[in-house]
């Protein structure tokens, strides 16, 4: 199975039938952007997400969804400020990627 990512002048990233060519062709296009987005999702999930899971089991209840986000973390309050472009520029990772990311 083949992957790629076109914009209207045309495809500008496709995988490789070999799976270390298509690790090398990523890691030369977005460098350690894949790594970085995904340590940073991993860590917004178990760290700060997964609480909603806990006050569920306490049957707490939330009367407006700022609660229920403040309750998780104050990041995530403090992310709906913000656009996706801004959040995941300061999580550290490159333009390119996050541009390329919104477009797929």
């Amino acid at each position: 199975n083949f992957f790629g990512l076109c914009d209207e002048s045309g495809i500008f990233f496709e995988t490789s039938k070999w799976r270390l060519a298509s690790y090398a062709k990523l890691f030369w296009r977005y460098g350690f952007d894949l790594y970085t987005s995904q340590q940073w999702t991993s860590n917004l999930m178990s760290n700060k997400f997964e609480r909603i899971y806990d006050f569920q089991d306490k049957g707490v209840a939330f009367t407006t969804l700022e609660d229920m986000l403040r309750s998780m973390s104050e990041d995530f309050l403090n992310m709906t400020h913000y656009s996706v472009s801004d959040v995941l520029s300061a999580a550290g990772l490159s333009p390119r990627f996050i541009d390329e990311l919104a477009m797929a």
